[in-house]
């Protein structure tokens, strides 16, 4: 499965980009986009992004040929957050901000040493599917904490992308991308209700002794 990005240059409030399908997470496109400025520059970096509307299949190496449909996008319009993650560059603070379905920012300098991507990945993904224990009232009069699955969060938010990128779809005329989505959020609400399940049964503790 494909993780979808936006790579774009300009200021947080004010920015344009294009569309990346794949590799998106921050181990393959964050450190593409670190690996290409520091041997070309951020320069090079703008005018790669302008040069290719139609976007890049993988980037860079893999650019979408030239008299394909443009896949801009800018800070105006809220597509953009439909997508798995989003990177901009900003050349005059030298910074690459990256954000997980359009929030939950993280902010890495251009100019200092190079990060743990996997960590920066870790940290982004963890910020998306906070651990909340839920108050629950069983049916004695008792009340418990039931931990969450820490994958719960994801796996619904994964359904609600989808849904939203179906509904994308449809409204652009392509049924058969829509369809596939459709497939994809059914399997992840299935995937989130049997661990829904799990929760209530194996991870209870009593608040009593918190």
């Amino acid at each position: 499965m494909s993780t979808r990005a936006v790579i774009a240059v300009g200021l947080p409030e004010t920015w344009q980009g294009v569309y990346v399908h794949f590799d998106g997470n921050p181990t393959h496109l964050g450190k593409a986009i670190w690996d290409f400025i520091k041997n070309h520059g951020i320069s090079k970096f703008e005018n790669v992004i302008e040069l290719h509307r139609p976007g890049f299949e993988q980037f860079p190496s893999r650019p979408y040929p030239m008299k394909t449909r443009d896949a801009i996008f800018t800070s105006k319009n809220k597509d953009w957050t439909m997508q798995d993650y989003w990177y901009l560059v900003n050349p005059m603070q030298k910074r690459l901000y990256i954000r997980r379905y359009g929030r939950n920012e993280m902010v890495v300098d251009l100019k200092g040493p190079e990060p743990d991507w996997k960590g920066v990945e870790t940290d982004l993904r963890a910020r998306s599917n906070p651990v909340r224990p839920k108050l629950v009232t069983l049916q004695s009069g008792k009340r418990v904490l039931v931990k969450t699955n820490p994958h719960e969060a994801e796996t619904r938010e994964m359904a609600e992308v989808f849904l939203a990128r179906a509904k994308s779809a449809v409204r652009g005329g392509f049924l058969y991308e829509a369809k596939h989505h459709i497939k994809l959020a059914i399997r992840y609400i299935d995937r989130a209700l049997r661990i829904q399940g799990e929760d209530k049964v194996v991870h209870i503790r009593d608040e009593e002794h918190d």
